[in-house]
């Protein structure tokens, strides 16, 4: 009986090989429910990726605000080949604790698929908006789309003055 000396350099690439085929597979049935979830709600929906179904239901006080750089403007329904890109490209971003995709056709008619994350509070809603170069932040409970320019006034900053006493810091006014 032959006894076969495997390498430990074969034996990774053999296990990254599995990696990325299991990795491939998990794309493609993500692709699959989007499909589906577009077909079914092209007005536009929100996909839960840990659950993989869409979520349908959220508290008073969530708002969905999308990500800075993942979002994809599509003439028309994206491909199945144009999903799995998508995804490829934006997984590390999905992979954040509370997110989400989000799709939707806009009044020109062009799908529009976003990493978007959910954020308690109208306000730090905004900002995040904001932050993340977003148009608008969407309202799951309520169904509103706030436009985030017109809807956010911030602040002007106010110069803080520190006063040391002693060994304590305190604020001036």
């Amino acid at each position: 009986m032959a006894i076969h000396s495997i390498s430990s350099n074969d034996f990774c690439n053999d296990r990254l090989r599995q990696l990325e085929i299991t990795n491939d597979i998990f794309l493609q049935n993500v692709a699959v429910r989007l499909q589906r979830a577009i077909r079914e709600n092209p007005e536009g929906f929100t996909f839960d990726l840990l659950t993989m179904r869409l979520k349908t239901k959220f508290m008073s006080g969530i708002y969905l605000v999308g990500q800075d750089g993942h979002g994809q403007i599509y003439k028309r329904v994206p491909a199945f080949s144009k999903l799995v890109a998508w995804l490829s490209s934006n997984i590390t971003a999905l992979k954040g604790r509370g997110a989400f995709i989000g799709g939707w056709q806009d009044s020109e008619k062009r799908f529009l698929l976003d990493v978007v994350a959910t954020v308690t509070g109208r306000y730090r809603a905004l900002i995040a908006g904001r932050t993340n170069n977003e148009d608008a932040i969407y309202c799951p409970y309520t169904g509103e789309t706030i436009e985030v320019n017109s809807s956010l006034t911030l602040p002007s900053p106010q110069p803080i003055r520190l006063g040391i006493t002693g060994n304590k810091i305190r604020r001036e006014a």
